[in-house]
């Protein structure tokens, strides 16, 4: 009699250990079935379509807006448009960046895309008269050379144009006729070029178009003079490279023959 209790004390320990196992299979399974949900759900925010640089407008070409993994979305992340077109990146972007509140200025009506360009160059030497007017106060914004200008100088592809890129320093070199024949001088020396635009005629190679160079006043008359009179190249820095004059500035045909014999 007592090992008919224990057998049936014993069937009913086991089916409590089987129910016991079936509702944590079951808890398991909709714990997995909640975390592939949530692996799969995706938001839509605003995304980089192409390469921005730091300091530039985003137009609507720049970004899309799209949906991507909900874990993949960054902190600030901005979901509509119309809070990107027209602001300025900071740091600038990368194409499938999602694009965050951090990642922009804001739109500033007083503030114009060349002077965000002029703030990426802090510190140069040839910025002697302190932030421009229309950058004053600007919360965030380096201060910008007030007396720096943009030049445009149109550059075809035997000038290098397809390898200057903004960002980049350049010397331009000038050659002239006098009456003692051929001069080549330097014209100007470790000018910032800010931005660089393809002619609408070539923009499919890219052969062609014009480079915008921070110069003060006196440079840029420099270089208008330089242009007018004979022809102009420019000639890429490395990064760090000294801006000390390392050499003559003017070189005569002579001075190439004298050079050419004494070699």
């Amino acid at each position: 009699m007592v090992s008919g209790v224990a057998r049936s004390e014993g069937r009913s320990g086991a089916v409590w250990f089987l129910v016991i196992g079936l509702v944590s299979a079951l808890i398991a399974a909709w714990v997995a079935v909640r975390l592939v949900r949530a692996a799969r759900h995706e938001i839509s925010v605003v995304v980089a379509r192409a390469i921005v640089p730091p300091l530039t407008a985003i137009t609507v070409a720049d970004v899309q807006w799209t949906s991507v993994p909900a874990a993949a979305v960054p902190k600030g992340a901005i979901r509509s448009l119309r809070g990107v077109t027209g602001h300025f990146t900071r740091l600038g972007l990368v194409p499938g960046e999602v694009v965050t509140t951090t990642a922009l200025f804001g739109t500033i009506s007083s503030v114009s895309s060349f002077d965000y360009r002029l703030a990426q160059l802090d510190g140069l030497p040839a910025c002697q008269e302190g932030p421009s007017k229309a950058a004053a106060g600007v919360t965030g914004l380096p201060a910008v050379c007030g007396n720096l200008v943009g030049m445009v100088l149109p550059l075809s592809v035997d000038q290098g144009f397809a390898e200057v890129n903004a960002g980049d320093r350049v010397d331009v070199l000038g050659v002239f006729s006098v009456q003692t024949g051929a001069v080549a001088e330097e014209i100007l020396r470790d000018a910032p070029v800010l931005a660089t635009s393809t002619g609408p005629s070539s923009a499919a190679s890219a052969s062609s178009g014009w480079i915008v160079l921070a110069l003060t006043a006196e440079q840029a008359l420099r270089l208008e003079l330089a242009e007018s009179e004979g022809k102009v190249d420019v000639v890429l820095r490395p990064t760090g490279s000294s801006s000390e004059v390392a050499g003559p500035s003017i070189v005569t045909l002579p001075d190439l023959a004298s050079a050419s014999s004494t070699s």
